[in-house]
């Protein structure tokens, strides 16, 4: 998701700039066709199982305030 956002903000800009219809034609199927190049596929009935933190202290120290 992030390279799409990504892409699509620059490309956004530079169709907004463009002042020849033709050229922000192209530029616009350009940017979809470079965004659905970065798609990924939902896999049904996937699950990952993650590992159970076992830390005694909730948060990282560094992430605590000093007050």
């Amino acid at each position: 998701m992030n390279h799409v956002v990504g892409v699509f903000k620059d490309g956004l800009i530079r169709i907004i700039i463009e002042e020849d219809g033709i050229v922000r034609r192209y530029l616009m199927s350009e940017l979809v066709r470079s965004m659905e190049r970065r798609v990924v596929p939902v896999r049904p009935n996937r699950e990952v199982s993650r590992k159970d933190c076992n830390r005694k202290a909730k948060f990282h120290h560094n992430h605590k305030s000093n007050c």
